[in-house]
Order: structure tokens, then C-alpha cells, then sequence
């Protein structure tokens, strides 16, 4: 004879009552952290807060009767009361709580998220510290990305730094503290250490800014290379865009800003180039080159031979090699003399430059031979003889004021019968 198996009682369902119950004890348990914010009184608040979360969510679908309004209201006092939760208070919290299985996505499980810095101000004030330094350097760089307008490289750059940017500022905000503690709950042990945990952020924050800083001028190198081949291929506007871009991203290279100089005088924006000049020609490792070129503006272009010579002096005294560099510097410290009506100074840097090419086995020198004439002409009136070099090809001199050139072929065409 088979025995009949005892029937289990199914589980009592919970009633509006058990509901309106769980919500007073909650409510008690509020006023109580409130008055007195203890280990023992924020448990009590996440014992009640827990058994009404379980009571509210086995009412599915949700009763359109039930107000959750005072429980969001009693949350809300719940997490302001918790701020003042001291540290220590806190970590004992925790410490009983790691001991059981619950549910660390439930806020009343997690204080440190509400506890307030005033507790522990050397924290905030370090970490604010890294927050605002690895914010000014965000921007900084950001800013120097957008000079002439985004491209692709930079659109994913600004994006990057911008989410690190949030990352670090998430500390800081309510949302983003639960956040980073929702995260750091994957391993708890991070746990319990809010002000570490934001402090960390920033610092990895901070050290990404810095990282990205480091970078940039390996970055210019990119757009440098690409501004020379534009320029190798006589595509200007570009070279100069990227040049422009490289100049923004690594601002103390020298040879950006003579690259930028070069471009500008090409398209004939003197002021400009003058002033990319300058301030390549402030660094202590410009060479030589970038002095002459921009001494070669001062008195061809504005016209202040006194300027030209005031970078020429020095140069050509500190300068020691016998090669194209020395002779451009003659070439053009004689023609500022031309222009102070200074022949017979212009004249001897001309012979200069002159011998000095013919040391270096040129076929002819344009340039200097221009210079010559023009010093012999004001010296000795009807000597035409010179002038014929000055419209001479060579591969390592070209006259770059086209007033030489045109003065050289109208005294030809005078001297022809």
C-alpha cells in the first residue's frame, strides 16, 4: 500500500499589509540613521531597505496602486544620512557585509558610495589637485589639435582624451562614484576605499594627459614629413596646412617654424614668413640658415637693411665653415650695405663670396656676381662687364630679387650697339 506524500504549503504571498509594514521599518530605520549614523544603524537600514526591494519586486506587474514616491523619498534622506558615515564606520559595514551574499548592485550595500570627504580632506584636495592638471593639459592639448580645423588623425585623439577627461571627472559626481565603485565591485577588494579609488582614477587620468603631452611632438613628425612632400610637389596650401598643424602640436621646433617661413614667403605673405622667421630664429639651435633667410627678407621686402645687419654681424662672425651658407651670408650682408649706400662694403663681400665659390669648384655664382656689378656700378660709372654672370645658371646659387635680374638685363640691352 503506497503512503500518500505529505502536500508542502505553498509560500504565504506577501499582502499590502506585509508591504505597509516593510516600508514603516524602513522608515524607522531612516529616522534612526539619521539621529545616529553607527554600523549597527546603517545594517538596520540595509536589512529593511533589502526585505521591501524583495516585497516590491514580487509585486509583478507592478501594482499601478502602489506609491513608490515615499520610498524614493526615504532613499533619498537614506543616502544624505549615510554622508556622514565616518570611514571607519564604513569599513566595518563592509566588513560584515563581505561575509554575505548580497547583492553589491543595491546601493544601501555599498555606504562608501555616500560617505562625505569631509572626513578625509587631504584626499579630495589630491585629487582635485590631479583632476585640475590633467584637466589644463586635456585642454591644452585639445586646443592644439583643432588648429587648422580636425582631421581624422585628430578627431580620434580629441575623442580619446575626452573620455579619459569624463573618467577623471566621474570621481567627483554622484553618478560617477557609483559607477566606478559598480566596477571596482567586479573584484572587491577596491571596495571600502572610495577616496583611493578616485584618487587612482585621477591619476591614471593624469598620467594618460601627460602621456598624450609626451607625444606630441613624435605626432608633428607625422604632419612634418607630409608638409614635405606637398612641398616637393609644389602643393603649398597643403604643405603649409600641415605644417601649421605639426608647428600647433610641437610649438618650440625650430625647423617647423623656418618650414612655415619658406612656404609663406613662396606664396608671398611676407609679414607672415617674417614672423615664423623670428621666432625659429629665437631658438638657440636655429643654424645659420634661418637668420640669413630672415635678415634676407628685412632688407629686400620691408626695406630695413639695419635689422638685416643686426643678424648678420653676429652670425657670420660666429659662423665658421667656408661653405653655400657662408657665401648666402655674404651675398646678403653686401646687399644691405648696397642699401645703407655702402658700395665699396658691399663690393668687398661680394669679392668674398666670389672667391669662396670658386673654392668650392662652382661653374658661376649668379648672386654674388649680381652683387658686384651692382657695388661696381655705383663705384665706376659705364662698366657694364660685370653684369653678364648675373644671368648665369648655376646648381647652387639663385638671385632671388628679380630687381637684380631686370637691372642686369637692361644695362646688357644698354651696352649692346
Amino acid at each position: 500500500m503506497k503512503r500518500n506524500r505529505p502536500l508542502r504549503r505553498p509560500a504565504a504571498k506577501k499582502t499590502a499589509a506585509d508591504r505597509d509594514q516593510a516600508l514603516k521599518d524602513y522608515s524607522a530605520a531612516v529616522d534612526a540613521v539619521e539621529s545616529t549614523v553607527t554600523t549597527g544603524s546603517a545594517w538596520t537600514l540595509a536589512i529593511s531597505r533589502t526585505q521591501l526591494a524583495e516585497l516590491l519586486q514580487e509585486e509583478k506587474p507592478m501594482d499601478p496602486e502602489v506609491d513608490l514616491e515615499p520610498v524614493a523619498a526615504l532613499d533619498e534622506r537614506a543616502k544624505t544620512a549615510l554622508g556622514r558615515m565616518t570611514g571607519d564606520s564604513a569599513k566595518v559595514f563592509e566588513r560584515l557585509r563581505d561575509a554575505r551574499d548580497v547583492d553589491l548592485k543595491q546601493w544601501w550595500w555599498t555606504p562608501t558610495v555616500w560617505v562625505g570627504t569631509t572626513n578625509e580632506p587631504l584626499w579630495l584636495l589630491v585629487t582635485a589637485a590631479c583632476w585640475g592638471l590633467a584637466l589644463t593639459l586635456t585642454s591644452d592639448t585639445i586646443n592644439r589639435w583643432l588648429v587648422g580645423g580636425p582631421d581624422w588623425t585628430s578627431a580620434i585623439a580629441i575623442l580619446i582624451q575626452a573620455f579619459v577627461a569624463l573618467l577623471g571627472g566621474a570621481a567627483f559626481v554622484e553618478w560617477g562614484r557609483r559607477w566606478l565603485l559598480s566596477l571596482a565591485a567586479l573584484t572587491r577588494q577596491a571596495i571600502g576605499r572610495r577616496h583611493q579609488l578616485a584618487l587612482a582614477t585621477t591619476i591614471v587620468v593624469l598620467a594618460t594627459a601627460i602621456g598624450v603631452r609626451a607625444s606630441l611632438p613624435r605626432i608633428a613628425e607625422f604632419y612634418q614629413v607630409q608638409g614635405q612632400a606637398h612641398f616637393k610637389q609644389g602643393r603649398l596650401a597643403s604643405a603649409l596646412e600641415s605644417w601649421r598643424r605639426a608647428s600647433s602640436l610641437d610649438p618650440d621646433s625650430w625647423s617647423l617654424r623656418y618650414q612655415l617661413g619658406s612656404v609663406l614667403e613662396r606664396l608671398a605673405d611676407t609679414d607672415k614668413a617674417i614672423a615664423e622667421y623670428r621666432l625659429a630664429a629665437a631658438s638657440p639651435e636655429a643654424p645659420a640658415s634661418v637668420h640669413n633667410n630672415l635678415a634676407r627678407l628685412y632688407f629686400a621686402q620691408k626695406n630695413d637693411p639695419t635689422s638685416a645687419l643686426a643678424l648678420l654681424e653676429p652670425t657670420l662672425k660666429a659662423y665658421g665653415k667656408e661653405d653655400e651658407t657662408r657665401y648666402r651670408l655674404l651675398v646678403n650682408r653686401g646687399a644691405s650695405y648696397l642699401s645703407l649706400k655702402l658700395p665699396a662694403l658691399a663690393k668687398f663681400d661680394a669679392l668674398a663670396a666670389l672667391q669662396l665659390a670658386q673654392k668650392q669648384h662652382w661653374a658661376s655664382a649668379p648672386s654674388a656676381s649680381c652683387l658686384l656689378a651692382l657695388a661696381s656700378s655705383s663705384v665706376t660709372s659705364g662698366d657694364v662687364t660685370p653684369w653678364a654672370p648675373c644671368l648665369s645658371s648655376s646648381d647652387h646659387d639663385e638671385v632671388s630679387d628679380p630687381r637684380w635680374l631686370a637691372t642686369a638685363r637692361e644695362q646688357l640691352l644698354k651696352a649692346k650697339p
